[in-house]
């Protein structure tokens, strides 16, 4: 269709635990790292016309952008984003894109997009301030004030959305990444508070487990979820310990400082950075009870799963005595340094094994325009425009 208008883009009980881990601990806290910051957006009329070469600038992201859903959400966490199948098997990458929209007659709502490298579609109309994450399967759900209440919700790229379940304003969400969402929230059990993890998809809900608040959910793209919090050792100390949970058990399993930087791999792992001695240092997790020390990068480097079992890593980079802002595809095997973007640059995930990124970037013409690019291993490629 054609695009005649301005968006501005939203990214915007207990079991029986086991007992504290027997090793000592390896990694050691430091503080919180910084949240990602909003943005705003505008998509081209065609993304088929010849592309100006990368070039970008060096900068911050303003404040007064608004956040962009399918890049990343106002904490930092991957949604929206997933795979899609065509005639010829390649996988295209799309996104769901919560923005404000200028309707006919001059009227703006929140609208829910889904986009794709070939186009988009101006879908379902949400509140400013809903919650959004993707399924993992091609949908997206979405928590909002509905009435008087806050509903839970599910979408699709078929036209169809649903009203399902009541969770309290303020919840965290993470997808399960096979269709269902994992959501810790305050419950009234027995006419007390509790934070419970609750599992939800389109059949059922399921009141699960006990986590504190301020707890950190990350997927792990096969069902199940990574929750770092802070849990009570045999000596009454707390320390903040790395539980994998899914809808049959919840295990214990690591031991990582609370500034951890987590994303999941989308193969039923997570990529831990955190600071390991005086380093910080990229590790690997999985649900097996097997973490590996693999590379080293800066404190403040950007992170985003890949949903094949790699990373997407931003950070800077000294080459031949020079600093440069470069991105790195992380695997367990190996890791390779492929291109530059610079440093506040928005990224996340395709779930496809690439990453969208969102970038200011040099017109043919001398200026400048923010741009969101889609990479790989192969190449990359500039595909939609937004206005500084």
């Amino acid at each position: 269709h054609t695009l005649c208008r301005e968006d501005y883009a939203r990214l915007g009980g207990v079991l029986e635990r086991d007992g504290p881990d027997p090793r000592p601990p390896v990694h050691e806290p430091v503080s919180e790292p910084s949240r990602a910051t909003a943005i705003t957006f505008r998509p081209v009329t065609s993304i088929n016309r010849p592309l100006p070469s990368f070039n970008p600038l060096r900068g911050q992201i303003s404040e007064t952008f608004r956040n962009l859903a399918g890049l990343v959400d106002a904490s930092g966490r991957n949604v929206g984003i997933r795979r899609r199948a065509i005639r010829s098997r390649r996988q295209l990458p799309s996104a769901w894109v919560h923005c404000s929209t200028d309707e006919e007659g001059g009227e703006n709502k929140w609208r829910l997009w889904h986009i794709t490298e070939r186009g988009e579609r101006n879908m379902y109309e949400y509140p400013e301030k809903s919650v959004i994450v993707g399924d993992g399967v091609g949908g997206v759900w979405a928590l909002c004030r509905t009435g008087d209440k806050w509903a839970l919700w599910h979408a699709d790229a078929d036209g169809c959305e649903r009203q399902f379940y009541d969770y309290p304003e303020h919840s965290q969400l993470a997808s399960d990444g096979r269709g269902g969402a994992w959501i810790l929230c305050t419950t009234s059990t027995d006419g007390e508070s509790k934070d419970c993890l609750w599992h939800a998809t389109r059949q059922r809900e399921q009141n699960l487990y006990q986590y504190p608040a301020g707890s950190k959910l990350e997927g792990d793209g096969c069902g199940g979820v990574w929750v770092l919090c802070s849990t009570g050792g045999g000596s009454g100390d707390n320390e903040w310990r790395l539980w994998h949970a899914n809808v049959c058990r919840e295990t214990n399993m690591f031991q990582y400082p609370e500034n951890t930087k987590l994303v999941g791999d989308g193969k039923g792992g997570v990529w831990a950075l955190c600071k390991t001695d005086s380093k910080w240092i990229m590790w690997h997790a999985d649900s097996n009870g097997v973490e590996r020390q693999l590379y080293e990068y800066p404190e403040d480097s950007l992170l985003a799963g890949d949903g094949h079992g790699g990373v997407w890593v931003l950070c800077p980079t000294s080459i031949r005595g020079e600093r440069k802002d470069c991105l790195w595809h992380a695997k367990q095997r190996y890791e390779q340094r492929l291109y530059e973007y610079p440093a506040g640059s928005k990224m996340a995930g395709d779930g496809c094994g690439g990453v969208w990124v969102l970038c200011p970037t040099k017109t043919s013409e001398g200026g400048s325009k923010w741009c969101l690019w889609h990479a790989d291993d192969e190449h990359e490629r500039n595909l939609y425009e937004y206005p500084c």
